[in-house]
């Protein structure tokens, strides 16, 4: 057995782990990330990874693109303001069970719009001050790209409109054969109201735009644009 199996494995095990996890019923719906540190810390150390609120840096892509494990949504936990709010891009932040997008293990590139927290100058600030990230405009209507990615949650900004919905692309499918018909993983993003500056390095960069996590889907190349713009995902 090869070097690779054993990393699938321990993917496996690892969103296993956590698909339990997140079905368990807690006596506080904010207990949810202090229930699993335990386990967290343990894993981290085993499989010698930073795990920042339920991601793997080791193995990033696979552990962000997490979903709801049935057709009903999650909901979002309102977290006290004196208690720290796990960032969108994590399932802590939600109530209800979760599952993995089944992507197949060798048959996939990571794009690398999502920047791992792992190359960060200071990978331990990640979550307050957002995943780097490369964001495209989505063009396909509301009714196709709902038919391709499954959202999070069903409350909405009443003042949210289609043409702000961003992807992030995550990884694409190694076996399309033309670049219309290339399959990619994706995170769907929508802008956030947070006003704070953007930290890129010692530079505070007050244009700096934040999004958080919307759903998560599949998706081909031609339905969203080849131009990006950079964003922090919170």
């Amino acid at each position: 057995m090869g070097l690779s199996y054993f990393k699938d494995e321990r993917i496996r095990l690892i969103q296993y782990l956590y698909k339990r996890y997140s079905n368990l019923e807690l006596a506080r719906d904010t207990d949810r990330p202090v229930a699993i540190s335990g386990l967290e810390t343990r894993l981290g150390r085993t499989f010698e990874s930073r795990v920042n609120s339920g991601v793997f840096e080791k193995f990033f892509e696979r552990t962000i693109l997490w979903t709801a494990s049935s057709t009903r949504l999650l909901s979002r936990i309102e977290y006290k303001t004196d208690q720290v709010t796990p960032p969108s891009w994590s399932w802590m932040s939600y109530l209800g069970a979760i599952r993995y997008l089944e992507i197949p293990f060798d048959e996939v590139d990571w794009t690398g719009d999502l920047k791992n927290p792992s190359v960060a100058e200071n990978p331990d600030t990640t979550v307050t001050t957002g995943i780097v990230a490369s964001a495209r405009e989505i063009t396909i209507d509301e009714l196709e790209l709902f038919s391709s990615v499954t959202l999070d949650t069903d409350v909405y900004n009443p003042d949210f409109t289609h043409s702000q919905w961003r992807v992030i692309t995550v990884g694409r499918s190694k076996n399309a054969n033309m670049h219309d018909n290339m399959l990619y993983y994706v995170l769907l993003v929508r802008p956030t109201r947070l006003n704070k500056p953007c930290h890129t390095g010692e530079i505070v960069d007050k244009s700096c735009p934040f999004y958080e996590r919307a759903g998560v889907g599949v998706l081909n190349a031609s339905d969203f644009s080849e131009n990006s713009e950079e964003i922090r995902l919170v």
